[in-house]
C-alpha cells in the first residue's frame, strides 16, 4: 500500500469539494442552455468569476468560524445551520428577496448569500457591466474584509483553548 504524505491529502480534501461542485454547475448550465433557453454566449463570465471569487472569500469567513465551533465543542454547529436556514429562507434562493416582508429583506441584507446570488442573476442571466455589479462585489467584499480577519481571530483562540484543555486530539 502506497503511502501519501498529510499535505497531499490535506490539499485533496480540501480541492474535492471545488472540483465536484463546479462539475456540478457545469450540468446545471448544460440543463440551462437544454431546457430553458439559456445563451452563454450574452452572459457576463468575468463578471460572474468576480463575483465568485470575492463569495468564496466571504464564505470561507464563515466556514472558518463553523470550524472554530468544532474545535472547541466536537459537536454538530447550530450556528451553521442557522446561517444555512436563514440563508434559504430570507436569502433570495427560492424567491426574490422584494416579495418578503420589510424585516426580512433587512435580514436578507445582513448575509452574503443575498448579495452573491443577486450579482451572479445579474452576470449571467441579466449580462450586467461592471457598474450593476459593483455594488454586490463591494459588499461581498466587505463581508470578507470583515469575516477572515473576525473568523482567523476566534480560531486561534479555540486553537490554544483546545491546547490549553487537552482537547484537541478528543473526537
Amino acid at each position: 500500500m502506497l503511502l501519501r504524505p498529510r499535505s497531499v491529502i490535506l490539499a485533496g480534501s480540501s480541492v474535492y469539494p471545488f472540483v465536484a461542485l463546479a462539475l456540478r454547475t457545469c450540468v446545471y448550465l448544460a440543463w440551462g442552455v437544454l431546457l430553458f433557453g439559456f445563451t452563454p454566449r450574452s452572459a457576463n463570465w468575468v463578471g460572474a468569476a468576480a463575483i465568485l471569487l470575492v463569495s468564496v472569500l466571504a464564505f470561507a469567513g464563515l466556514g472558518i468560524l463553523s470550524a472554530s465551533y468544532q474545535i472547541l465543542f466536537k459537536r454538530g454547529n447550530p450556528g451553521k445551520w442557522l446561517v444555512l436556514g436563514i440563508s434559504g429562507l430570507v436569502g433570495g434562493m427560492m424567491y426574490p428577496v422584494a416579495v418578503l416582508p420589510r424585516p426580512l429583506q433587512i435580514l436578507a441584507r445582513l448575509i452574503p448569500v443575498t448579495y452573491s446570488l443577486e450579482g451572479m442573476r445579474a452576470a449571467l442571466l441579466g449580462a450586467a457591466g461592471w457598474r450593476e455589479l459593483l455594488p454586490s462585489f463591494l459588499t461581498l467584499l466587505l463581508f470578507a474584509a470583515i469575516l477572515i480577519p473576525f473568523s482567523f481571530v476566534i480560531f486561534s483562540w479555540s486553537l490554544r483553548r483546545t491546547k490549553v484543555t487537552g482537547t484537541l486530539t478528543h473526537i
